[in-house]
This record gives structure tokens, C-alpha cells and sequence, in this order.
């Protein structure tokens, strides 16, 4: 069989992947790369930074302000039960990955080839369909992140006019969609994971100062001592505590899931068995980062909030304005920036091989691409929320990929490729099959109960969502 060229890379979340052949041989005991030859595929390094940079950073800012409202311990308790759980549907799908990538190794949909041997065709185009949801609600969500961040470093010179970055910002970024499949996507990823740990960096320091001034201050109703501020006359409404827990739990789960990637990016390593090791570094390094800093920013700067309605946006916005919140905000730009454009081409290639649109760059990938982002950008100018489109985002289309699916089809693939293993790992077995049926269950119910609080929230005035761009261009948050 010939062998790929060494300087053939495997692109991140795109369908141009190398040969699987290759990984059949036995791989070489001194790590990632072979002595003789350079690897064909991602090293484990190269996938950590890959399945690193698709993490957003200004999430994490979110989940600061929600957390300072719903208690430390409760919102921390939340944020640290989603990264355990995405943790184990990671491995789940790993292993789905394992079981099957040599019989799919020409595959261009890697989850969708994993759906497809699981349970059939309509599985595979529904996985398909939700994965290209996900990746458009998603950059929907950036255009509504950029607009944020460039407030922050502007200041309020620009107040009143976030209705039109949105519409700004998509006609930037849309000759770059224009361009065909990006390669060697993990460095993008490596500046943006960069980007991602520097700005907490600079918050952890900023939190670490306010501290000391900071001492003997009074918490919010919601908090683990439960003392009431006195700006405020009444307690809120119970449901509202619902609103805010489901806000940690949307946020934390779009903030460190990237389940939609992980069989292309597994796909495109160059020994696929080490995966699940290079998952569960990519979540411990980045929970010893943000953990610490959640923390830190809670009791450094809990003190300045007062008013419920700042529970959906970024922290960054509370804080005082100086150069400790304008770097990290610049930081943050480049890792929203750095994801947008990578992340829209499996939805592009997808959407153009059903299409027949050629690979290469012509009038029709021109005008299907600018269809698309125009529509972002419509979505953008409806609901120019991020909290709301966060929830939205993780109650309809993050569960199935991340908790529903990879227990569904590890139960039947393990059923399929490994029916010996109740026989020779009898209480494993055991334990896998609690866990994946309790995942299944327990997905629908997650779905609809953060559909019908975010519903609720937003009927109640919760949020800070009044009404579409369109409508009132003045009505957005900024």
C-alpha cells in the first residue's frame, strides 16, 4: 500500500483526512512519533491543541458572572459534574471510534460512519443534521461574542450600537468561508487554547488584587450564606434560581464540549488508541486552569454585582475598565476569532457534497456559503442574546451529541464487537450499561426542562432578550 507524504497533514474537523491504513501496524514505543519518520496524522500534542482551541474562552467570563449569583459552591459543584460527564462521553465515543475506524476509514462523516454502524442510515443523517445545527447555532453564537468583546475594549463610545456588528462582522468574515478546506488546523487551535489561558491568567491575577478590598463584603441571596444585599428590597422569584442554574449548566456544557469534532479529530491522529488519554488531559489541564480562577474571580469581585439581569453576560463587563480587562478581552477576540472559520467547514463540505457543489472554488460554493453566513447572520439580529442562544443551543442540540448518542451507540457497537465482555469484565460491564441507559434517559429530560426554563426566563423578563434588531436596534444589551 503506498504511503502518504509526510507533509500531507490530517486538517482538523474536515473531511480531507489521510489514509486510516497506516494505523493497522503496530505503533512505535517511544510516544507519538516514529524514530525513522515523522507521523502521519496528529501527534498527541498536535490533538490536545486541536480539541483544546475549540473551547471558548468567553464563555468561561458567563460563567464567572452566573456563578457569583448562584453561590460558589452550587455553580463550581454544576461546572465540575458537566466536565466529568463530557469526559466520559468522550471516551465513550473513543472507543466507538476504535471499534469501527478500520472498517470506515474512507469515511468522510466520521460521528455519521459511527451512527451508521450503530444503528443504521436515519441514524446517520440525523447525527449528520444535529452535528451541522450545532456548528450553525454556534456561529451564530460567535457574532453575538465578537460584538461583546469588541465593546469591552471600545468602551461605552459604542454603547447602543451592538444591533449592527453582528451584520458588520458577518460581511467581514465572509470571504474567508469563501476559501476551500483549511490544513493544519491544530495550530489555530494552539493560539486560541493560548488565547483562552492567557486572558484567565490575567484574570486570576486581577481577582487576586481585589480580594483583600473585598473582605467583609455582602453576598447575594443565592449564595452558600444566604445574606441579602442591601440594593435589593426583595429576594427574587424561585423560578429565577432555575434560570440560573440552567444558565451554569448551557454554559459550562458549550464552554468545554467540542463532541461534535472529537471522531474527525481522532480520525485524523496518527494512532487513534491514545485518544482517551489526550481527552482527559485536554479536560484536567483546562479544569486546573478555570477552576481556580472561578473561584478567585467569585470572591474578588462577587461584591460588585447587585442587579439580577447582569446574570447572562460577561463578568468583563462589571469589572472596572482598565488595562487588567481590556488584555484579556483583546485575548479573547482571537480565540472567538480563531474558531468561526475552521468550525464552519464540515457544515460547508457536508451541505456541498449533497448539493454536488465541486470542491473547487466556484460561483456555486461562492453563493451557498454566503446564503449560509447571511442566515447566521438573520439568527444573530433575532435574538441578540448570548445567554438565551447559549441555553437554547445546549437544550436542543448539544445533548444528543454529547450524552445521548455516544451511550446509544457504545451500547450497541460494544453489543456488536465486544459480546465477550460481560464474561471477561463482568462488573465494568455492568457499570457501562448503568451509566450509558442513565444517559439516555436522562438527555430528553435535560432537553426539555432547559427549553422550558429558558422559555419561562425569557417570558418573565429574566433575561436581558426584548426583542429582534430588527425590531428595536436599540433593545440589545450594549
Amino acid at each position: 500500500m503506498d504511503q502518504p507524504k509526510a507533509a500531507d497533514k490530517i486538517p482538523l474537523m474536515l473531511e480531507e483526512h489521510a489514509s486510516y491504513g497506516d494505523r493497522d501496524a503496530t505503533p512505535p514505543d517511544n510516544g507519538d512519533q516514529d524514530d525513522q519518520e515523522e507521523p502521519k496524522g496528529l501527534t498527541f500534542w498536535q490533538t490536545f491543541f486541536a480539541g483544546s482551541g475549540i473551547i471558548s474562552g468567553f464563555s468561561v467570563t458567563v460563567l464567572m458572572t452566573v456563578i457569583i449569583y448562584t453561590g460558589w459552591l452550587l455553580g463550581i459543584t454544576i461546572y465540575v459534574v458537566v466536565v466529568l460527564l463530557l469526559t466520559y462521553t468522550g471516551t465513550l465515543l473513543g472507543n466507538c471510534w476504535e471499534m469501527i475506524g478500520k472498517n470506515c476509514r474512507d469515511d468522510r462523516h466520521p460521528y455519521g460512519a459511527i451512527a451508521d454502524q450503530a444503528c443504521g442510515k436515519i441514524a446517520r443523517m440525523a447525527i449528520n443534521t444535529v452535528v451541522d445545527l450545532n456548528i450553525f447555532t454556534a456561529n451564530v453564537m460567535m457574532l453575538l461574542i465578537i460584538p461583546d468583546l469588541l465593546y469591552i475594549i471600545a468602551g461605552p463610545s459604542v454603547h447602543g450600537t451592538f444591533c449592527y456588528w453582528p451584520l458588520a462582522f458577518g460581511l467581514i468574515v465572509l470571504p474567508f468561508m469563501w476559501l476551500g478546506a483549511l490544513k493544519d488546523l491544530w495550530q489555530l487551535g494552539a493560539i486560541s487554547y493560548l488565547g483562552c489561558c492567557l486572558a484567565m491568567v490575567f484574570l486570576l491575577i486581577n481577582g487576586a488584587r481585589q480580594i483583600p478590598k473585598s473582605l467583609g463584603w455582602r453576598q447575594h441571596p443565592f449564595n452558600q450564606w444566604n445574606v441579602s444585599l442591601d440594593t435589593r428590597d426583595n429576594d427574587p422569584p424561585s423560578f429565577y434560581l432555575g434560570w440560573l442554574v440552567s444558565l451554569v449548566f448551557s454554559t459550562s456544557l458549550f464552554m468545554v464540549s467540542f463532541h461534535f469534532a472529537i471522531p474527525s479529530i481522532q480520525r485524523g491522529m496518527h494512532r487513534p488508541q491514545t485518544f482517551n488519554k489526550c481527552l482527559v488531559t485536554i479536560y484536567s489541564v483546562f479544569s486546573l486552569i478555570s477552576i481556580p480562577t472561578l473561584l478567585v474571580v467569585f470572591f474578588g469581585f462577587g461584591h460588585l454585582f447587585a442587579n439580577f439581569k447582569d446574570s447572562g453576560v460577561s463578568i468583563l463587563y462589571i469589572m472596572p475598565r482598565d488595562d487588567m480587562v481590556i488584555t484579556p478581552a483583546f485575548l479573547l477576540l482571537v480565540n472567538s476569532l480563531m474558531l468561526m472559520v475552521p468550525a464552519s467547514n464540515p457544515l460547508f463540505q457536508h451541505y456541498e457534497e449533497i448539493l454536488n457543489i465541486p470542491e473547487e472554488c466556484g460561483w456555486k460554493r461562492l453563493v451557498f456559503r454566503t446564503l449560509v453566513v447571511l442566515l447566521e447572520i438573520f439568527f444573530a439580529e433575532t435574538i441578540p442574546q448570548f445567554s438565551v442562544f447559549i441555553a437554547i443551543l445546549s437544550g436542543l442540540f448539544i445533548p444528543p451529541l454529547t450524552f445521548l448518542a455516544p451511550a446509544l451507540f457504545y451500547l450497541r457497537l460494544r453489543t456488536m464487537h465486544r459480546a465477550d465482555s460481560s464474561s471477561t469484565r463482568p462488573f465494568h460491564h455492568m457499570c457501562e450499561t448503568v451509566a450509558c441507559v442513565v444517559l439516555i434517559v436522562a438527555s430528553p429530560v435535560v432537553m426539555v426542562l432547559t427549553i422550558v426554563i429558558t422559555s419561562e426566563a425569557i417570558a418573565d423578563g429574566d433575561t436581558l432578550f426584548v426583542a429582534p434588531c430588527y425590531v428595536d436596534p436599540k433593545a440589545a444589551h450594549v
